[in-house]
Formats: structure tokens, C-alpha cells, sequence
């Protein structure tokens, strides 16, 4: 088999094998964090929580953040 064509498999296979890693990560604090007592993972009272404002309502999670949980935040003072 040529080198380019082992090279191709790879940069195929490399992103599944890691995600695979990271879900299986993921599910093993799930199991650990239920153990431990937590209820049940849920993504709606987790998006709730980093939305919900402070006690004197000038922030949440999300105001520095954002609530893109995929976008880079800003410092509040700095916007950088």
C-alpha cells in the first residue's frame, strides 16, 4: 500500500476513533456523577442554569460566554 493512500485512511479514521474516546469519557463522569448522587443529566435545566442571571441580575454565564456554548467568550471588561 502506497504511503499517501495509508495517509488518507488515517486522516479518515483519526476523527471517528476520537470521538469515540470522548463519548465514552463523557458517559464514564455521567455514571461516575450519578453514582455519586446526582440525578440525571439534563440539557435543558443545564442551558436554564448558564442563562439564569446573578442575584442582582447584571450577569449570567452567558454574559461573558455567550450562549453559544461553541463560540470563544469575551472577558466583560475587555470584550477580548
Amino acid at each position: 500500500m502506497k504511503a499517501s493512500t495509508i495517509m488518507i485512511i488515517t486522516l479518515i479514521i483519526t476523527p471517528f476513533s476520537v470521538s469515540l474516546a470522548e463519548s465514552s469519557s463523557v458517559d464514564q463522569l455521567l455514571q461516575e456523577y450519578t453514582a455519586k448522587g446526582a440525578g440525571p443529566a439534563n440539557p435543558e435545566h443545564g442551558k436554564q442554569l448558564w442563562q439564569k442571571t446573578s442575584i442582582n441580575r447584571e450577569r449570567s454565564c452567558a454574559t461573558c460566554h455567550t450562549a453559544d456554548l461553541t463560540k470563544n467568550g469575551s472577558h466583560i471588561l475587555t470584550n477580548e
